[in-house]
């Protein structure tokens, strides 16, 4: 069965949504961890990714520099781990 071409756009069109939704989850999260650590904050977030997102790079996002979709999953991991302890 083929899926037609507009199918395609339109779940491209759900997913972007839905990595825009998820993205301003995780700035939120970010924007409290901050708040609630001050600095050094974005070190430790960096620290808990295991180095592989640079403390710039989370510098970047908090202050609404694009960076790939993959970067923001993987600073949610590392808020969650945060989070536990």
């Amino acid at each position: 069965m083929k899926t037609s071409s507009f199918n395609r756009n339109t779940d491209l069109q759900q997913n972007n949504a839905a990595m825009t939704e998820t993205k301003h989850r995780i700035y939120e999260q970010i924007k409290a961890y901050r708040k609630k650590h001050g600095l050094g904050s974005f070190k430790n977030i960096s620290d808990a990714t295991g180095g592989k997102i640079a403390t710039h790079t989370i510098a970047n996002m908090y202050t609404g520099v694009k960076v790939k979709d993959e970067t923001w999953l993987l600073v949610a991991e590392a808020l969650e781990k945060l989070e536990e302890e």
